[in-house]
């Protein structure tokens, strides 16, 4: 008996076989707020077909087991269950995502800036993680932690915030350039790893990303007089004199502040997102975000005196932040208020948007493709539905050739990634902070 059932189950495996690469190659297609599940093979079998036919064929070879029937069957059945759901969960299909994997990334995790003399830096490896968690695509959120954590922060991302530069030194030998950390890549790395483990389940992730938080509070929380705290963007080379700290206003993301004040309720968390609106407002008098400002003692914030009052492939940021704010974040209305300059220059110098005196307001420079990009979720936010349409045609026009060739530009890719993914409702972000994405839309509305 037991032979003939399990020659009868042989002949059954091909189709659990054939079931369990159907929901493999299963894809969770983002369109609008709701989830379709695609498949790359069989579009006409859903995985709830295929779940039935398993527990026809699991029912079918445990009936000759009688006296352990119902208990083999169940455990059978949970245990394949299992493994359906698991191979269920795969990588969201976002073509922009796959590209850039393709294009960008190494088969080991490292994110490779071609333009660049090969370079990697933290933020590419930062914004590549968080790329993976939104496609739901672990096995390259995986390889893109270890590369991260073995080459840029000596294996250990709880001891050692991650160096920001690695690449061939003058000896074509391949290392860290520079060992000091960027904070924007290290809130990048922190953030995501808290919600990965959140929405996965994984706690070692979680306890990585608090490591890594309060490293990054240990090495690079000031105190401005008069003003509150903050974060240096770097370890060395951010402190000017006595009086005069540097700050990029860019590294400063109102989700992230949000999502570490529940994290980390002890921290400056919170005082620092309900301080931001300040910040912004006196570093842009004319409405337009500086990449680099300066906080003097007995004066506040001041003009950078090295790179001037210049807006550019930094400060593109602040507007896609801002763009992607929840509408329950108390501080939205005053940071977009904030802005201005830039709600009135994209109705009069939409085509020079690269680089902006922020004093004067004045615009030069095409605007590359990642900015136009870039300022859509900001233009939807400001309520300018008329020009962001304008745009939006425009990138559509151009989008292949810059956003999905072997020739795109890395950060006109990143820019894209985070603008275009959030328009297509791929993911976002809640009054909290906590990422909302398309893939787990139920359990991402709670922390």
């Amino acid at each position: 008996m037991v032979r003939a059932a399990c020659r009868k189950y042989r002949r059954k495996m091909p189709k659990i076989i054939a079931g369990a690469r159907l929901a493999r190659d299963a894809t969770c297609s983002a369109s609008g707020n709701s989830l379709a599940l695609v498949s790359r093979g069989r579009l006409g079998q859903s995985l709830g077909e295929f779940v039935g036919q398993l527990i026809r064929i699991t029912a079918n070879f445990m009936s000759p087991f009688h006296p352990l029937k119902r208990l083999g069957r169940a455990v059978l059945l949970l245990t394949l269950l299992s493994w359906v759901v698991s191979a269920a969960a795969q990588v969201v299909d976002w073509p922009l995502w796959e590209s850039f994997r393709r294009h960008a990334i190494q088969s080991d995790g490292r994110v490779i800036e071609r333009r660049a003399n090969d370079r990697t830096t933290s933020e590419a490896q930062a914004y590549a993680l968080f790329f993976a968690l939104v496609a739901n695509d672990r096995g390259q959120f995986e390889r893109l932690l270890s590369w991260t954590q073995n080459n840029l922060a000596n294996g250990d991302l709880r001891k050692q915030q991650p160096a920001w530069l690695w690449g061939p030194d003058t000896a074509s030998r391949w290392r860290v350039l520079d060992a000091n950390p960027a904070a924007d890549a290290d809130f990048w790395l922190a953030y995501t790893l808290l919600e990965a483990g959140r929405l996965w389940q994984v706690p070692d992730y979680i306890v990585t990303g608090r490591a890594l938080l309060q490293q990054i509070l240990t090495s690079q929380q000031v105190e401005l007089p008069g003003f509150g705290m903050t974060v240096l963007p770097g370890r060395h080379g951010f402190v000017l004199d006595k009086s005069r700290l540097r700050i990029n206003p860019s590294y400063l993301m109102p989700q992230h502040l949000r999502a570490f004040a529940q994290a980390d309720p002890a921290g400056p968390w919170q005082n620092m997102a309900d301080s931001l609106p300040m910040l912004i407002r006196r570093a842009s008098p004319a409405g337009f975000v500086p990449d680099w400002v300066v906080y003097q003692a007995d004066k506040g914030w001041v003009t950078d005196p090295v790179t001037g009052p210049v807006g550019s492939y930094d400060a593109i940021r602040v507007y896609l932040w801002l763009g992607m704010m929840d509408e329950g974040d108390p501080t939205r209305s005053a940071l977009l208020n904030a802005t201005f300059g830039m709600r009135r220059a994209v109705h009069t110098s939409q085509d020079s948007l690269e680089i902006i005196n922020t004093v004067t307001g004045v615009t030069r420079g095409k605007t590359p493709a990642g900015f136009a990009a870039a300022l859509l979720p900001y233009l939807g936010a400001s309520q300018q539905s008329q020009v962001r349409e304008r745009m939006r045609q425009q990138i559509q026009a151009t989008q292949q050739k810059a956003f999905f060739s072997a020739q795109s530009l890395y950060y006109d890719q990143v820019l894209a990634l985070f603008s275009l993914g959030f328009m297509e409702h791929r993911f976002r972000f809640d009054a909290q902070g906590a990422l909302l994405p398309a893939w787990d839309s139920v359990s991402g509305r709670s922390r």
